[in-house]
């Protein structure tokens, strides 16, 4: 047992070093590395920025209702409201490097608004407030989403790599999971009682998919030198920035039980190869 173990300590950092890198030796600290040089590459980050408007008010279950436009927008100027930023993560797994790069990626990110929540007077002993004749009180109400998703990732990076053309086209679909809650003016999850006198919190998911074309610019070429040496010492092969189409259905797979939090928007951002 005692020899097996130190034959596959002995194995392990050969294994290691042979994947090391691709071209020539790496070179010695502080020293330019050679134009060959390119270490080995199997992930990819990305830090991703978006406007991002559920079409909550779609859902089927809402019947035509629109308690999102209601709440955070005026109660007689019907809209669908504003953007607010969702901020994403991705982290991608490059199994495959033939005329381009194929991997599994997943996804997380956070999207939150907020507004005044609704004044709601006792009349009569009931609890009433009728749009457009509801008053805002000093409360404060807030919606948080975080998507989640799993992806296909193909980038055509072959002209990139091979004859020098920056530009990166990459496709990228999948399962999409968002999770969503409601904030009361305390800070908690929202909750509410029923017709049928049982409490309900408000937070939930929906499932969906997600697809994402869009086309990254390597920036090594700004300076080559600069990128052959973080290569070298960090380990990051390229560093792009990206612009990509953002459509998301969201809806549960046509559930009626099921908040609708698609959109159609888009990202961009920074991404690193390593």
């Amino acid at each position: 047992m005692r020899l097996a173990i130190a034959l596959l300590a002995l194995s392990v950092p050969q294994l290691a070093s042979a994947k090391e890198m691709v071209g020539p030796t790496a070179p010695a600290f502080g020293e330019n590395p050679k134009h060959s040089y390119e270490s080995s590459q199997w992930f990819a980050f990305e830090l991703k920025f978006s406007p991002y408007s559920p079409k909550i008010d779609d859902s089927a279950g809402l019947n035509g209702k629109t308690p999102f436009a209601d709440l955070f927008t005026s109660q007689t100027n019907h809209h669908r409201p504003d953007s607010r930023l969702l901020t994403q993560l991705e982290f991608d797994f490059q199994f495959l490097h033939k005329h381009g790069s194929l991997g599994v990626g997943v996804t997380a990110g956070y999207a939150r608004r907020t507004t005044h929540s609704f004044n709601f007077d006792d009349l009569a002993g009931k609890v009433a407030c009728t749009i457009p004749n509801c008053t805002r009180s000093g409360d404060e109400t807030a919606l948080n989403v975080m998507p989640f998703s799993l992806l296909a990732v193909y980038r055509w990076d072959w002209l990139a790599l091979k004859h020098h053309v920056p530009l990166v086209p990459y496709l990228k679909i999948g399962l999409a999971y968002y999770v969503w809650w409601i904030e009361n003016g305390a800070g908690a999850t929202a909750s509410f009682t029923n017709t049928k006198n049982n409490v309900e919190s408000g937070y939930g998911g929906t499932f969906g998919w997600v697809v994402n074309p869009g086309i990254s610019f390597l920036l090594d070429v700004i300076d080559p030198t600069a990128a052959r040496t973080i290569d070298a010492e960090l380990g990051i092969n390229h560093s792009y920035v990206f612009i990509e189409l953002h459509y998301a259905d969201v809806t549960g797979f046509g559930a009626k039980d099921k908040l609708t939090l698609s959109d159609t928007t888009f990202n961009c951002g920074l991404a690193f190869e390593f």
